[in-house]
């Protein structure tokens, strides 16, 4: 692909049919660090700063552990209009993401917390919560829930400022939890 230049290459790997691996090339000091989330290694919300990103199609930041490639729409486009396999695109950033918004997301943050902490269920032990969670219900507290999963794995869930869970089958039990 031309247009990527000196940004990424395409790295052939031996298989029956011919496959590319893409390694990005261009890493940019580009997240808006007052903004971002980042927790541990983890950049868990990235925001870039708008200046410096707008004249880049694809690229990694020094911060990120995981490997992870930020292309702007126009090359997403391209890439969709084109012969490319094997490719998936999520929505990290949105330019038009503003301050205003983004304080109204932890408002109903902060609600939904309150809201768990303030249900009607009394504080309970870990072992009590874990038998309640491995019959099949769901014990949440604060940001935190944990719940059996269909393949009955003890999976735990830490909410985030969409609302949503972010599920994790965890290999040990933080000690925050567990106390």
């Amino acid at each position: 692909m031309p247009i990527l230049k000196d940004k990424a290459q395409f790295v052939p790997i031996i298989y029956d049919e011919p496959y590319y691996i893409l390694s990005v090339l261009n890493v940019v000091d580009a997240l808006d660090h007052n903004r971002t989330i980042i927790t541990n290694t983890t950049i868990r919300k990235a925001y870039f700063k708008e200046d410096i990103v707008k004249n880049q199609l694809i690229f990694q930041v020094p911060e990120g552990r995981s490997g992870t490639i930020y292309v702007t729409d126009e090359l997403k486009n391209r890439i969709g209009n084109s012969k490319f396999k094997g490719h998936e695109f999520t929505e990290v950033w949105n330019s038009e993401d503003t301050i205003e918004a983004e304080l109204e997301s932890k408002l109903l943050f902060d609600k939904k917390i309150k809201e768990i902490e303030n249900s009607n269920v009394l504080p309970m032990k870990w072992g009590i919560a874990y038998s309640l969670v491995e019959s099949g219900k769901a014990v949440a507290s604060g940001k935190w829930k944990i719940q059996k999963s269909i393949n009955g794995n003890i999976l735990l869930g830490q909410l985030t400022n969409d609302l949503a869970y972010e599920w994790t089958d965890p290999s040990y039990w933080p000690p925050i939890l567990i106390a």
